[in-house]
């Protein structure tokens, strides 16, 4: 079930669990192809904005979400930093305790106080774990000599990952019709067990550069953006991060409006989001695979600005009408991350040295959460504090997003020429 390729390469690694192993790079390289996946263990995806809004406002919820997105953003440099100056499997470690702290939290308590400082250890999680798994994943290949097969094993982690998504999305819906909290617990299980496989890793040499002072690691990444190529790369990312957590953000109150007015229990909506999001994953799964091509025959460019096309257009078909044969379109919301994630990963780690290259991707990643964070705001601040969205509400907001995405490409689009003339030819 996981593909010959996938099976050849367990093959080739199994003895990595094993004293037979050749180096602590190959023993790392098999356990974390079995971490990175049960990274996206979200049983909670289908019913986090249902379990909130159970003794939450509108208003509020969308207030736990930019509590979340901010706090990545006072965290994503510090994080990058402490990954490229004290290693990266330190660094993972630590994101998957806060991870299991926080889904503890969000199973055992409930009001916003409580909430607020489970999401700020999310966003412990996620910061600390972006930038550093793409660097940690490069630099164990290229310690084996094998970088160049970062791309298109990037895209079979990206694609497993989704599988994974699948699994827990349709998972945790069945149990949040039983009891929406009951998700949580199993994405707090699933941290634990990346845990467990870190804490049995152990770190490499490549994965402890010796990294600039903090202030000069932070201002030579931002001085590579005076490289218009990267620095488009970097716009990109800022566009995407936002595009891609709308439909994410209002695929659940969409539903249940939707369901609703059509006469069906609104309390099957977490069987219905949890079997969407699952229909998304393994779109996202495929969507995965197809990375590595389109990056060998369109260009880093142009891919990225397929993808966020595509993205725009599903937010604008979920902003046209609230009815659930829309949910369809929904499919393709993880297009864009499942492609965009591989392509700027594979563009940016061979360019950038190790000595600032997660101090570099965590730039892009508070970039693009600072946005999305800001975004969050500015459309609580409009819906303002009702209870339950509105059908007029939800496309308002969906508008105003698609306009958002509109203007963004066109700005990406116009610019691409000189950008990529920038670029190495292998990437442009």
């Amino acid at each position: 079930m996981l593909g010959p390729a996938w099976n050849a390469q367990l093959r080739d690694e199994s003895t990595a669990f094993g004293p037979l192993a050749v180096s602590d790079a190959a023993r790392n390289l098999a356990r974390w192809r079995w971490a990175s996946p049960l990274g996206q263990a979200f049983f909670h995806a289908p019913i986090f904005f249902l379990y909130w809004n159970q003794s939450l406002p509108v208003a509020h919820v969308l207030q736990l979400e930019a509590v979340y997105y901010l706090s990545v953003v006072v965290l994503e440099v510090p994080s990058g930093v402490f990954s490229d100056r004290v290693g990266r499997l330190r660094t993972l470690r630590l994101s998957a305790a806060a991870g299991v702290l926080a889904y503890a939290l969000f199973f055992f308590f409930q009001g916003f106080a409580a909430f607020a400082a489970a999401q700020t250890l999310l966003a412990v999680h996620f910061a600390f774990r972006s930038g550093t798994s793409a660097a940690w994943h490069f630099e164990l290949l290229e310690s084996e000599g094998r970088a160049h097969e970062f791309p298109e094993r990037e895209a079979q982690l990206a694609r497993h990952g989704f599988w994974v998504r699948a699994a827990c999305g349709l998972s945790g819906g069945a149990v949040g019709i039983w009891m929406l909290g009951g998700a949580y617990a199993l994405s707090c299980l699933a941290a634990v067990a990346v845990l467990a496989l870190l804490f049995v890793s152990r770190e490499v040499p490549v994965s402890a550069p010796h990294a600039s002072p903090f202030l000069h690691g932070i201002g030579r990444s931002l001085a590579r953006l005076r490289n218009p190529w990267l620095a488009w790369i970097f716009a990109t990312v800022v566009l995407r991060t936002t595009l891609d957590h709308i439909p994410y953000e209002f695929v659940q109150p969409w539903l249940a409006t939707a369901l609703g007015a059509r006469g069906i229990d609104p309390v099957r909506t977490p069987l219905a989001t949890g079997a969407l999001i699952a229909a998304v994953a393994v779109v996202g799964g495929w969507a995965a695979g197809w990375a590595p091509p389109l990056l060998r025959r369109l260009g880093a460019a142009w891919t990225l600005l397929g993808v966020m096309i595509v993205q725009t257009a599903v937010i604008a078909a979920l902003a046209s009408a609230v009815h659930p044969l829309l949910a369809v379109l929904v499919l393709f919301r993880s297009v864009q991350p499942a492609v965009a994630t591989v392509v700027v990963d594979a563009v940016v780690a061979p360019v950038v040295p190790a000595s600032e290259r997660a101090t570099y991707l965590s730039l892009h990643s508070l970039a693009g959460r600072a946005g999305y964070g800001a975004v969050l705001l500015a459309l609580g601040a409009v819906v303002g504090p009702v209870a339950v969205m509105s059908p007029a509400e939800l496309r308002a907001a969906l508008s105003v997003s698609a306009v958002l995405g509109g203007v963004g490409i066109a700005a990406l689009a116009l610019t691409r020429g000189r950008a990529s003339r920038a670029a190495p030819e292998a990437v442009a």
